[in-house]
């Protein structure tokens, strides 16, 4: 597996979070404003993988990521 290039220039990693965030309104949660905690990052897809996006979401018990832990 080779390692993945970080990619630093434009589209702005928030404005990728927020459009993702709003086109999962009324899909995921009612509104987007349920959103309690994220993890995000941009990085080149590497060798033979396809560009694309990988959302994971589960439902809040507490807020870990809050407190430094995972």
């Amino acid at each position: 597996e080779m390692p993945r290039v970080p990619h630093t220039s434009r589209p702005d990693l928030d404005n990728l979070v927020k459009s993702t965030k709003d086109a999962l309104n009324g899909l995921a949660w009612r509104d987007d404003s349920q959103v309690v905690e994220l993890s995000a990052g941009k990085c080149y897809a590497s060798g033979n993988e396809l560009p694309g996006v990988e959302i994971a979401i589960e439902i809040a018990h507490d807020c870990t990521l809050l407190r430094g832990e995972e």
